[in-house]
Protein backbone atom coordinates (compact mmCIF):
# COMPACT_ATOMS: atom_id res chain seq x y z
CA UNK A 1 0.00 0.00 0.00
CA UNK A 2 1.42 3.41 -0.96
CA UNK A 3 2.22 5.35 2.09
CA UNK A 4 -0.39 8.25 1.41
CA UNK A 5 -2.50 5.98 1.18
CA UNK A 6 -1.65 4.46 4.58
CA UNK A 7 -1.33 7.77 6.31
CA UNK A 8 -4.83 8.34 5.26
CA UNK A 9 -6.29 5.65 6.91
CA UNK A 10 -6.19 6.96 10.25
CA UNK A 11 -6.89 10.92 9.27
CA UNK A 12 -10.34 9.61 7.38
CA UNK A 13 -11.22 8.14 11.15
CA UNK A 14 -10.51 11.50 12.48
CA UNK A 15 -12.55 13.73 10.36
CA UNK A 16 -15.34 10.69 10.86
CA UNK A 17 -15.09 11.70 14.44
CA UNK A 18 -15.44 15.06 14.15
CA UNK A 19 -18.49 14.31 11.97
CA UNK A 20 -19.93 12.23 14.78
CA UNK A 21 -19.58 15.44 17.23
CA UNK A 22 -20.82 17.49 14.91
CA UNK A 23 -23.72 15.83 14.14
CA UNK A 24 -24.53 15.24 18.03
CA UNK A 25 -24.60 18.98 18.52
CA UNK A 26 -26.95 19.19 15.72
CA UNK A 27 -29.09 16.49 17.46
CA UNK A 28 -28.65 18.55 21.01
CA UNK A 29 -29.76 21.59 19.30
CA UNK A 30 -33.26 19.93 18.11
CA UNK A 31 -33.70 18.00 20.86
CA UNK A 32 -32.58 14.18 19.89
CA UNK A 33 -31.11 13.76 22.94
CA UNK A 34 -30.85 9.89 22.65
CA UNK A 35 -29.05 10.18 19.36
CA UNK A 36 -26.89 13.03 20.45
CA UNK A 37 -25.61 11.11 23.57
CA UNK A 38 -24.81 8.00 21.66
CA UNK A 39 -23.28 9.76 19.12
CA UNK A 40 -20.54 11.13 21.62
CA UNK A 41 -20.28 7.20 22.23
CA UNK A 42 -19.23 6.21 19.04
CA UNK A 43 -17.18 9.19 18.65
CA UNK A 44 -15.10 7.56 21.38
CA UNK A 45 -14.94 4.49 19.72
CA UNK A 46 -13.89 6.18 16.74
CA UNK A 47 -10.97 7.80 18.34
CA UNK A 48 -9.83 4.58 19.61
CA UNK A 49 -9.82 3.05 16.78
CA UNK A 50 -7.98 6.18 14.82
CA UNK A 51 -5.20 6.11 17.51
CA UNK A 52 -5.07 2.41 17.23
CA UNK A 53 -4.43 2.22 13.17
CA UNK A 54 -1.71 4.87 13.23
CA UNK A 55 0.39 2.73 15.28
CA UNK A 56 -0.23 -0.04 13.55
CA UNK A 57 0.07 1.69 9.76
CA UNK A 58 3.39 3.49 11.40
CA UNK A 59 1.73 6.96 10.07
CA UNK A 60 2.15 8.27 13.80
CA UNK A 61 2.58 12.32 12.83
CA UNK A 62 2.61 15.57 14.55
CA UNK A 63 -0.06 16.50 12.16
CA UNK A 64 -2.22 13.76 13.33
CA UNK A 65 -1.85 14.17 16.83
CA UNK A 66 -2.68 18.12 16.22
CA UNK A 67 -5.67 16.96 14.21
CA UNK A 68 -6.45 14.57 16.43
CA UNK A 69 -6.69 17.07 19.39
CA UNK A 70 -8.96 19.37 17.13
CA UNK A 71 -11.71 17.15 16.62
CA UNK A 72 -11.42 15.79 20.43
CA UNK A 73 -12.26 19.67 21.18
CA UNK A 74 -15.45 19.11 19.15
CA UNK A 75 -16.45 16.03 20.01
CA UNK A 76 -15.76 15.79 23.67
CA UNK A 77 -15.63 18.73 24.05
CA UNK A 78 -17.88 21.14 22.89
CA UNK A 79 -20.94 18.56 21.89
CA UNK A 80 -21.21 17.60 25.81
CA UNK A 81 -21.41 21.30 26.81
CA UNK A 82 -24.17 21.67 24.05
CA UNK A 83 -25.80 18.44 25.48
CA UNK A 84 -25.58 19.54 28.81
CA UNK A 85 -26.77 22.74 28.27
CA UNK A 86 -30.12 21.66 25.84
CA UNK A 87 -30.80 18.17 27.47
CA UNK A 88 -30.41 19.37 31.42
CA UNK A 89 -29.82 23.39 32.03
CA UNK A 90 -32.46 24.76 29.31
CA UNK A 91 -34.79 25.10 32.36
CA UNK A 92 -32.03 27.19 34.28
CA UNK A 93 -31.08 30.52 33.70
CA UNK A 94 -29.17 31.29 30.95
CA UNK A 95 -26.67 32.98 33.69
CA UNK A 96 -26.46 30.00 35.15
CA UNK A 97 -26.71 26.68 32.50
CA UNK A 98 -24.40 28.50 29.99
CA UNK A 99 -21.59 29.00 32.44
CA UNK A 100 -22.08 25.07 34.20
CA UNK A 101 -21.87 24.22 30.55
CA UNK A 102 -18.71 25.55 29.58
CA UNK A 103 -16.78 24.95 32.25
CA UNK A 104 -16.98 21.12 30.62
CA UNK A 105 -15.54 22.85 27.60
CA UNK A 106 -12.73 24.43 29.52
CA UNK A 107 -12.04 21.43 31.21
CA UNK A 108 -11.62 19.61 28.06
CA UNK A 109 -9.50 22.46 26.45
CA UNK A 110 -6.77 22.47 28.92
CA UNK A 111 -6.63 18.96 29.01
CA UNK A 112 -6.52 18.82 25.67
CA UNK A 113 -3.69 21.23 25.80
CA UNK A 114 -1.72 19.83 28.40
CA UNK A 115 -1.39 16.28 26.96
CA UNK A 116 -0.17 17.59 23.66
CA UNK A 117 2.88 19.88 25.32
CA UNK A 118 3.60 16.91 27.78
CA UNK A 119 3.35 13.89 25.56
CA UNK A 120 6.21 12.08 24.72
CA UNK A 121 4.52 10.05 22.02
CA UNK A 122 4.80 7.15 24.07
CA UNK A 123 2.44 4.12 24.44
CA UNK A 124 2.59 4.48 28.18
CA UNK A 125 -0.81 3.66 29.52
CA UNK A 126 -0.61 5.96 32.37
CA UNK A 127 -2.79 9.17 31.85
CA UNK A 128 -2.55 12.07 33.96
CA UNK A 129 -5.88 13.65 35.01
CA UNK A 130 -9.48 11.66 33.20
CA UNK A 131 -8.78 12.07 29.38
CA UNK A 132 -11.45 13.68 27.60
CA UNK A 133 -13.27 10.64 25.96
CA UNK A 134 -14.04 9.30 29.33
CA UNK A 135 -15.12 12.40 30.44
CA UNK A 136 -17.45 13.03 27.30
CA UNK A 137 -19.09 9.61 28.18
CA UNK A 138 -19.36 10.32 31.42
CA UNK A 139 -21.68 13.30 31.01
CA UNK A 140 -23.77 11.68 28.08
CA UNK A 141 -24.19 8.27 29.49
CA UNK A 142 -25.31 9.93 33.02
CA UNK A 143 -28.45 10.83 31.29
CA UNK A 144 -28.85 7.57 29.46
CA UNK A 145 -28.56 5.88 33.06
CA UNK A 146 -30.98 8.27 34.64
CA UNK A 147 -33.68 7.81 31.88
CA UNK A 148 -32.79 4.32 31.56
CA UNK A 149 -33.40 3.20 35.18
CA UNK A 150 -35.41 6.18 36.28
CA UNK A 151 -37.27 7.57 33.31
CA UNK A 152 -36.16 11.31 33.70
CA UNK A 153 -33.44 13.51 34.70
CA UNK A 154 -33.54 15.24 38.31
CA UNK A 155 -31.79 18.41 37.57
CA UNK A 156 -29.39 18.03 41.41
CA UNK A 157 -26.98 15.74 40.72
CA UNK A 158 -26.05 17.24 37.62
CA UNK A 159 -24.57 20.19 39.00
CA UNK A 160 -22.10 17.64 40.41
CA UNK A 161 -21.71 16.26 37.40
CA UNK A 162 -20.71 19.44 35.80
CA UNK A 163 -18.77 20.82 38.65
CA UNK A 164 -16.56 17.88 39.21
CA UNK A 165 -15.70 16.08 35.85
CA UNK A 166 -14.08 18.98 34.48
CA UNK A 167 -11.84 19.56 37.92
CA UNK A 168 -11.07 15.36 37.12
CA UNK A 169 -10.18 16.35 33.24
CA UNK A 170 -7.65 19.59 35.02
CA UNK A 171 -6.30 17.11 37.94
CA UNK A 172 -3.13 15.34 38.33
CA UNK A 173 -4.51 12.63 39.02
CA UNK A 174 -3.22 9.73 37.13
CA UNK A 175 -5.18 7.13 35.18
CA UNK A 176 -4.08 3.75 34.12
CA UNK A 177 -6.28 2.30 31.09
CA UNK A 178 -7.26 -1.62 32.45
CA UNK A 179 -5.10 -3.99 30.66
CA UNK A 180 -6.24 -7.98 30.12
CA UNK A 181 -3.75 -10.12 30.62
CA UNK A 182 -3.98 -13.97 32.51
CA UNK A 183 -0.49 -14.71 31.77
CA UNK A 184 0.61 -12.67 35.29
CA UNK A 185 -0.21 -12.59 39.13
CA UNK A 186 -3.87 -13.95 39.92
CA UNK A 187 -4.71 -10.83 41.21
CA UNK A 188 -4.45 -9.44 37.47
CA UNK A 189 -6.28 -12.27 36.23
CA UNK A 190 -9.10 -11.57 38.67
CA UNK A 191 -9.15 -8.15 37.18
CA UNK A 192 -8.92 -9.12 33.88
CA UNK A 193 -12.08 -11.38 34.41
CA UNK A 194 -13.27 -8.69 35.99
CA UNK A 195 -12.93 -6.13 32.91
CA UNK A 196 -14.19 -8.65 30.46
CA UNK A 197 -17.08 -9.11 32.46
CA UNK A 198 -17.84 -5.76 32.76
CA UNK A 199 -17.05 -5.39 28.76
CA UNK A 200 -19.98 -8.32 28.16
CA UNK A 201 -22.26 -6.43 30.52
CA UNK A 202 -21.57 -3.08 28.72
CA UNK A 203 -23.00 -4.70 25.60
CA UNK A 204 -25.64 -6.23 26.37
CA UNK A 205 -27.17 -3.20 28.81
CA UNK A 206 -24.82 -0.38 27.67
CA UNK A 207 -27.44 2.23 28.70
CA UNK A 208 -28.02 0.55 32.24
CA UNK A 209 -24.35 -0.29 32.99
CA UNK A 210 -21.91 2.11 30.93
CA UNK A 211 -22.39 5.30 33.62
CA UNK A 212 -21.24 2.57 36.78
CA UNK A 213 -18.29 1.09 34.90
CA UNK A 214 -17.49 5.04 34.14
CA UNK A 215 -17.81 5.66 37.74
CA UNK A 216 -15.79 2.72 38.89
CA UNK A 217 -12.87 3.71 36.46
CA UNK A 218 -13.20 7.43 38.11
CA UNK A 219 -12.90 6.29 41.29
CA UNK A 220 -10.05 3.81 41.07
CA UNK A 221 -7.95 7.06 39.76
CA UNK A 222 -9.09 9.09 42.75
CA UNK A 223 -7.98 5.90 45.10
CA UNK A 224 -4.93 5.39 44.03
CA UNK A 225 -3.91 8.94 44.02
CA UNK A 226 -5.20 8.83 47.79
CA UNK A 227 -2.85 6.16 48.59
CA UNK A 228 0.24 7.95 46.99
CA UNK A 229 -0.69 10.70 49.66
CA UNK A 230 -0.90 7.83 52.62
CA UNK A 231 2.18 6.30 51.69
CA UNK A 232 4.10 10.18 51.18
CA UNK A 233 4.71 9.38 47.44
CA UNK A 234 2.13 12.78 46.69
CA UNK A 235 1.09 16.10 48.23
CA UNK A 236 -2.62 17.05 48.31
CA UNK A 237 -1.15 20.20 47.03
CA UNK A 238 0.37 18.13 43.70
CA UNK A 239 -3.57 17.69 42.31
CA UNK A 240 -3.34 20.44 40.20
CA UNK A 241 0.23 19.98 39.39
CA UNK A 242 1.52 17.55 36.29
CA UNK A 243 4.89 16.25 36.56
CA UNK A 244 5.85 16.00 32.39
CA UNK A 245 7.94 13.04 33.18
CA UNK A 246 4.62 11.04 33.87
CA UNK A 247 2.68 12.36 31.15
CA UNK A 248 1.68 10.54 27.88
Amino acid sequence: MHPRTTAMIPSTFTFLNLFCGFFSILQSIEGNFHAAAWLVVICAIIDALDGRLARWTGAESRFGLQLDSLCDIVSFGLAPAVFMNQAVFTPLHPMIGIPLSFLFLFGGAYRLARYNVMNAETEDHEYLGLTIPISAMTVTTFWLFQNAWFGSNPLLPWFFIAAAVPLLMMSAIPYNWPKVNFRTDPWQSVKSALVLAGLCLALAFPERTLFPMFCIFIASGILQWTASIARGEESFFSLFIADSRRES
